[in-house]
């Protein structure tokens, strides 16, 4: 897949929902994204991920559970955020494979929800 201008390999969304964040240590964090694309996600937590740690990544569009969507992948990039703010941290996750219905209508799902 070519790049695009920004030199990632996928349209980024900025599209902030409300995920849950599950590790092999930890499970049912919480976050939200803040940018999402078929090839990652930046999200911000409280939780502090480590570079190389593999997560799950679980996207609730709506109330119905046939809507839950799940990205796997691994953390590429943390930063801490300046103190006195909601969210402690910022993480990019590039999943590991493509997420599900992701061009189109996965992506239409989340924008609406926003």
């Amino acid at each position: 897949m070519p790049l695009n201008t920004n030199g990632r390999q996928s349209e980024r969304h900025v599209i902030a929902v409300v995920v849950q964040i599950d590790s092999a240590q930890r499970k049912e964090r919480i976050g939200i994204t803040r940018d999402v694309s078929a090839s990652g996600t930046l999200f911000l937590s409280n939780s502090k991920f480590e570079i190389g740690e593999w997560l799950e990544v679980t996207f609730h569009i709506s109330e119905d559970p046939g809507s839950i969507r799940k990205g796997h992948g691994e953390v590429v990039r943390v930063e801490r955020l300046e103190p006195g703010r909601q969210w402690r941290y910022a993480m990019a996750l590039r999943f590991d494979q493509p997420l599900p219905d992701s061009e189109d209508a996965f992506f239409a799902e989340l924008e609406e929800r926003t």
